[in-house]
């Protein structure tokens, strides 16, 4: 189980390239936050799904290996942001 909150992996999925609300609702519908971010970072074919092109679910894949789930939260956190989701 991952320390960090769901809301940290909210974040990290809302930084993907092209993702805007209605993706980041689509990805959210496929589990909980860690594992949908899991999904990504592994190429899971149900990402693929959300995101409509085989292409774009490669760059996810290749953006998320580049993004720091804990240090993008701890950045927001220290700025006193926080994130509502439900």
């Amino acid at each position: 189980m991952s320390p960090l909150p769901d809301e940290a992996f909210i974040v990290a999925l809302s930084l993907l390239p092209g993702v805007g609300p209605a993706r980041l609702r689509q990805l959210l519908d496929l589990g909980r936050p860690p594992a949908v971010w899991e999904a990504v970072r592994g190429g899971d074919g149900r990402v693929a799904g959300v995101a409509g092109r085989t292409d774009r679910a490669a760059q996810w894949r290749g953006a998320a290996t580049e993004i720091d789930v804990g240090d993008r939260w701890r950045s927001l956190r220290r700025a006193g942001i926080g994130v509502l989701w439900r």
